[in-house]
């Protein structure tokens, strides 16, 4: 499993954060120039009116675009 995920990852078949806190692929980002996502997750929290992708809005609106 292990040489199928790394082999996902060189080929560009996952994607990463990158410094500009965007998703790229993962061939496409030199190693050691991701984002901690944990550390993103934290950082997007703290922002006020941000939310993480996936997590239900409070109020139920529509999500922005």
């Amino acid at each position: 499993m292990r040489e199928i995920v790394k082999k996902a990852v060189e080929n560009g078949d996952t994607v990463v954060i990158n410094q500009n806190q965007q998703l790229s692929f993962s061939n496409d980002v030199p190693i050691g120039q991701t984002v901690d996502s944990f550390q993103y997750d934290r950082d997007v929290q703290k922002k006020p009116g941000s939310f993480l992708p996936g997590r239900p809005i409070v109020d139920n609106a529509p999500v922005p675009k």
